[in-house]
């Protein structure tokens, strides 16, 4: 064989060897991406539960959640017809077609609406929520398949609550890096304003609901998707980019923040990084500045989504994982999720080693005490525009970031719920940031228990307004005027902790 031949034989074969590492690794790493985000976690079969009961339902001497959500009417009768709330009177006739339900000592409230979900590829979380009365979910990073879930849904396919879904993140980054976080993590690379309005058409083509804005998009790239966002109709909503000036987001279109934190991060970068020497400081910076922010949303109409329970999390992790997740409910949560991969790294695990949120194990103890002050310190400051936007009247949706450690799905809105009680929200309107108001945000005929709206309700065995805690005393749900009883919902629960432990590597036995 000549050298010639031989130099062309070598190439195609390190060429051949090439490809054939490139595939492989395309393949392992697509398949490790599909385990971090929850896709290989045994799929309950939603559609068993589906309700065949009647359509007109009968619900008597029940209290119902006033308008306003003040207070509780005492001894009504609410009939559900076709899906819809058809009277709410003091009829107490012996009316007994339909289905009747005994609402004596019960309490009728509107389904619970979660603002800020992650479902990743864990459709098993539909039925999390609705056996915890969370009816509307509003998934804030969305991916194609989600709108086929949410269409499956809405023609009675699948069993899940209404799903509503936002756009992936928009956000500005070099092209190695732009390409390798949409590969990674579904985001869409910004770069070039000039490619705003394909991007948005394209998004609002393909069903969603609203565009997503990240805190790393650039104030061209995000001045440029604003204006398209207007000229098409497309809600924005989301982050803000950290480094540019609030003003911009009072003129833009944006009509929802996705975190409090979003304006602690932006001032945290106007002020310089939190010490131990300076949290004082901040705090008096931010007591400073949060009225002021507060009254400026309030006057450009723009709500906030809270995540508030999340940061209490975080903060619960940099001292010790182990005990944040045994105040979780970790036999909910899909395994691949918790249990990470080898692409997890800072990602998206929960158990100690691969958890998103642990403190390096290498720290100084100064860097720790830095670490400790930093977090406590950020905390206090969501706290605090909680409260400035309570006193500026800001429309606030109660959101938990569902699947984002170590929020669970369906259980997170009644932590965030006590969070929000905790932090200085009456249990009413920490209800109403769960319903009305994120029905009214959303442009959605539900969140009250009145005439003409969705019968997407509650029946509690406890009164929610004496003790927020109470919303999850669940007696039955109702869901597009189809009854779900407790023992249904218990059966939702334990289908899913079964199909989850079958599919578990790693065991929690020490955190339940």
């Amino acid at each position: 064989m000549s050298n010639k031949n031989k130099r062309a034989k070598w190439l195609y074969i390190s060429l051949t060897t090439l490809a054939v590492l490139v595939f492989g690794s395309f393949l392992f790493i697509n398949n490790e991406l599909k385990k971090m985000y929850g896709g290989y976690t045994e799929r309950v079969v939603s559609s068993d539960f589906i309700s065949n009961e009647e359509s007109l339902i009968i619900i008597k001497n029940v209290n119902v959640l006033s308008n306003d959500g003040q207070s509780f009417l005492p001894n009504k009768t609410v009939v559900i017809a076709d899906g819809q709330i058809y009277s709410v009177t003091d009829d107490v006739s012996k009316r007994s077609e339909g289905t009747v339900i005994d609402g004596t000592d019960k309490y009728l409230i509107p389904g619970l609406i979660d603002a800020h979900v992650h479902l990743w590829q864990s459709p098993n979380d539909f039925l999390l929520f609705l056996a915890n009365g969370v009816t509307t979910i509003y998934e804030v990073k969305g991916f194609d398949f989600q709108l086929d879930w949410k269409n499956e849904i809405d023609s009675g396919i699948r069993l899940g609550p209404n799903l509503l879904v936002a756009s992936t993140k928009l956000q500005t980054d070099g092209f190695f890096r732009g390409a390798f976080m949409h590969w990674m993590q579904g985001d869409i690379n910004v770069s070039d304003p000039e490619k705003a309005y394909q991007i948005v058409k394209e998004i609002k083509d393909k069903g969603y609901e609203a565009i997503k804005v990240g805190s790393f998009l650039s104030e061209e790239s995000y001045n440029a998707i604003d204006a398209v966002a207007k000229e098409l109709e497309m809600p924005l909503i989301g982050h803000f980019p950290y480094k540019m000036k609030l003003e911009k987001l009072y003129q833009s279109s944006q009509s929802n923040v996705m975190h409090l934190e979003e304006f602690v991060k932006n001032l945290n970068y106007q002020f310089g990084r939190i010490d131990a020497h300076n949290c004082d400081e901040f705090l008096n910076y931010v007591d400073s500045k949060g009225p002021q922010i507060a009254r400026e949303l309030k006057k450009s109409n723009i709500s906030v989504t809270t995540t508030l329970r999340l940061m209490e999390r975080i903060l619960s992790a940099k001292i010790s994982v182990k005990e944040t997740l045994k105040d979780v409910e970790v036999e909910y949560a899909n395994p691949g999720l918790m249990e990470g991969t080898v692409m997890t790294s800072r990602a998206l695990g929960w158990l100690p080693d691969v958890n998103t949120y642990r403190r390096s194990t290498d720290l100084t103890e100064d860097q720790k005490r830095n670490s400790d002050a930093f977090w406590n310190t950020y905390v206090k400051a969501n706290k605090m525009f909680l409260k400035y936007f309570l006193d500026a009247d800001v429309k606030i949706l109660a959101g938990t970031d569902t699947n984002v450690s170590p929020m669970v799905a369906g259980f997170s809105i009644h932590n965030e719920l006590e969070c929000l009680n905790r932090s200085g929200m009456s249990p009413s309107q920490a209800l109403r940031a769960a319903t009305i108001n994120s029905a009214s945000y959303l442009n959605l005929n539900k969140g009250k228990v009145a005439v003409g709206f969705d019968a997407d309700l509650i029946l509690l065995n406890k009164n929610p307004l004496f003790d927020i805690r109470n919303t999850r005393f669940i007696e039955k749900v109702i869901l597009r005027g189809k009854v779900y009883s407790r023992s249904e919902l218990d059966q939702m629960l334990e289908t899913v902790k079964r199909a989850n432990n079958e599919s578990r590597k790693i065991s929690i036995e020490e955190y339940l």
